[in-house]
């Protein structure tokens, strides 16, 4: 079913952006599956058309992450955690229960029972009890990329993963170690280096739970996504090249290990954009 719909997209592609009116009339001509949803809409039981609308926005909106990844000649590539890695699979069946999966912007920080959210605020962030009270806001050296609600750190409290670019620093023990200086080249030309960090409650206040060194390859597109189906989720990202033109990189996905992020699996394959799309019972990572 999803291989006819992704010919489909691809066969819409050539006349432009379709409307609703245009995609009902491919859809009810492209096979019986789209003539039943077609027919129903327009003459079914009130229950049919029901199911039938139901069924129409979950294909729309598969359609909007099958076409943003088919805008390029690039093939669209779906993986699975399949053991101890990700593999490559063909196209999940679609059902209704299916959505793209978007960053948490918003979730309960402090154990209070009650939600926080995450504000950009010019190249920081700040954390606000979405009424607009202040709680915590960046320090004015950092350049927070992405920010998103998650538990990686598996400790049963949500806190907010920051993809952070600021200034460079090396280890403070490279001062007395004779051979310091393993982290020197991790930075690009403006001497900034790149970093997750986990913001979260403890103690009374907000604060950084957890700050890793400066990556020796910058991530991008982050996704906190349970892949293998154990409950906790994974961190999916594209690794690319300090002062590396253009975005994208290799897939990665990385598993917290106690105290820290160990590398779960990769692709060395160079990517331009990363998705989710799931369902209660498996999530897949889309790339091209």
């Amino acid at each position: 079913m999803i291989l006819g719909f992704l010919n489909l997209i691809l066969n819409l592609r050539s006349s432009g952006s379709p409307d609703g009116k245009t995609l009902l009339q491919a859809f009810s001509a492209h096979g019986p599956v789209w003539k039943v949803i077609g027919v129903t809409i327009n003459s079914g039981t009130p229950n049919m058309r029901r199911t039938s609308i139901m069924m129409m926005k979950t294909l729309l909106l598969l359609a909007g992450a099958l076409a943003l990844c088919l805008v390029s000649p690039s093939r669209a590539v779906i993986w699975q955690w399949q053991g101890e890695g990700l593999a490559e699979v063909a196209s999940p069946q679609v059902t209704p229960a299916m959505s793209l999966l978007f960053p948490q912007t918003a979730g309960d920080l402090d154990g209070d029972g009650a939600a926080e959210c995450l504000l950009a605020a010019g190249q920081g962030l700040t954390i606000t009890d979405c009424r607009g009270g202040l709680l915590w806001q960046s320090p004015d050296t950092w350049e927070v990329k992405e920010a998103q609600v998650s538990d990686l750190n598996r400790d049963g409290q949500a806190e907010a993963v920051l993809l952070v670019w600021r200034p460079f620093k090396p280890w403070p023990v490279d001062r007395f170690m004779p051979a310091g200086g393993r982290i020197s080249a991790f930075h690009d030309q403006n001497n900034r280096s790149c970093h997750v960090i986990l913001i979260g409650w403890k103690q009374g206040r907000y604060r950084e739970l957890w700050a890793g060194s400066a990556l020796i390859r910058p991530l991008s597109q982050l996704k906190t996504v349970d892949l293998d189906g154990d409950g906790w989720q994974e961190l999916a990202a594209l690794e690319g090249d300090y002062d590396a033109d253009g975005a994208g990189g290799i897939l990665t996905v990385w598993r917290w290990r106690g105290f820290s992020f160990s590398l779960a699996a990769k692709e060395d394959r160079p990517f331009r954009q990363l998705q989710v799309i799931g369902s209660s019972k498996q999530n897949w990572l889309i790339t091209r």
